[in-house]
Order: C-alpha cells, then sequence, then structure tokens
C-alpha cells in the first residue's frame, strides 16, 4: 500500500550534479575546476522548456504584428533575444539550461551565447539535467557545501 501521508509530509529536493567542461576552461580562475553545476527539473520547467519553441513562434507572430516594418521587427526579436532560425530543440534546450543551472546560473542570453559556441558543451550539460530530471527528485538532504 502507498504511503499518501509519508509522500505529502516528505520534503524532496532537485538532484544535482557537477560537469566537467574543458573546453571553459579558460573562463574559470586558474585554480579551479572547470565544471558547473547542473540540477533535475520541475514539471513547470520541464514543460514550459518543452513549450518554448512554440511560444517563441506565438512571440514571433506578435511582434510580426505589432511592428510597422521589416527593421522594427528585427530590432524587436533582437531587444528579447528572439530568432526565427533558431530550431525548437535548441530553445527547448536553452530554457532547461536556465532553469537548471545552478553555479553558474545561467541567464537566456548566455544559456544561447552558450549553445552558440560551445554546442558540445551544451547538449552535455542539457543532457545531464535531463537525465536528472528523469530520475525526480531525491529523497535525502542535499550534503553541505565544504567551506
Amino acid at each position: 500500500m502507498f504511503d499518501l501521508d509519508g509522500f505529502e509530509n516528505h520534503e524532496f529536493h532537485r538532484r544535482t550534479k557537477r560537469v566537467r567542461v574543458e573546453a571553459l576552461a579558460p573562463f574559470f580562475d586558474e585554480k579551479a575546476v572547470p565544471e558547473f553545476e547542473v540540477r533535475g527539473l520541475t514539471s513547470d520547467e520541464l514543460h514550459g522548456a518543452m513549450d518554448a519553441g512554440a511560444t517563441a513562434k506565438n512571440l514571433g507572430a506578435v511582434v510580426k504584428a505589432i511592428a510597422t516594418n521589416k527593421e522594427q521587427v528585427n530590432e524587436i526579436r533582437a531587444a528579447i533575444g528572439l530568432s526565427e532560425d533558431t530550431p525548437a530543440e535548441v530553445r527547448k534546450r536553452i530554457e532547461m539550461l536556465v532553469h537548471g543551472s545552478v553555479e553558474p546560473k545561467l541567464t537566456h542570453r548566455s544559456a544561447a551565447k552558450l549553445a552558440e559556441n560551445f554546442p558540445i558543451e551544451f547538449m552535455q550539460l542539457t543532457n545531464e539535467i535531463t537525465e536528472l530530471t528523469g530520475l525526480g527528485a531525491s529523497m535525502e538532504k542535499p550534503e553541505a557545501d565544504s567551506p
């Protein structure tokens, strides 16, 4: 029998993992290990990421509707980081990385720049986020960081 009371009262934690990104070593302090910390996503975050392609397409239609000319369309798209050329899968993974990055905490702009310039590391990080998400939340408290 499922312990519904125990389940509802349990405190769950997002799973995390440190992922080495050797190609990004020049952007870390000299003695630092070149790694990012990522975590699994919540259901809302995952589904928001999965909808990112459609959301961007709909937003693009709104931009076209409110802009008065092609130049203004391009200016608005640039201002909000929207490109017609970005595949839906990449948009999804950018959203995953924004929500799933712990250290460093990435913005949409930094995640998009990482995707553009380091596509293998971008895929590696988002694949780890996918794996952590698939494992579900952890029932154990995360270990405290060492001083």
